[in-house]
């Protein structure tokens, strides 16, 4: 893979989450996913670390060092890892809830206050 800062790399999910400016909850659901994996590739490349092109969390994070504070409090990523694909396609799933979009750590109430929307 051709070098890439890894502050670019990690910060192409986060400002896409704040560039919303309709609040659904697959896409806050699919955005903390791609958020969560955009930091994990970035620490990688930080470390110079080969990784796979996969969207899998708990395998990107098994990568990284153990030192690294982000393997003891992110012991497991799998329902982040879900909305990889549940969000983007329609699928044998429910449709995202509010209450979903919370449990990936957003309120969904909070998006749509107008300081994130100037």
């Amino acid at each position: 893979m051709a070098a890439v800062c890894p502050r670019r790399f990690r910060g192409q999910g986060a400002e896409t989450l704040l560039e919303r400016r309709v609040v659904v909850p697959r896409h806050i659901c699919w955005l903390a996913q791609q958020s969560a994996e955009k930091a994990l590739k970035a620490i990688l490349i930080f470390l110079a670390l080969d990784f796979p092109r996969r969207h899998d969390l708990d395998a990107l994070r098994n990568l990284v060092p153990n030192d690294w504070q982000v393997k003891t409090e992110h012991a497991d990523l799998a329902a982040l890892t879900e909305w990889a694909v549940e969000a983007r396609y329609p699928g044998d799933w429910p449709d995202a809830t509010d209450a979903d979009a919370r449990c990936v750590g957003i309120d969904p109430d909070g998006l749509s206050s107008p300081r994130l929307h100037n």
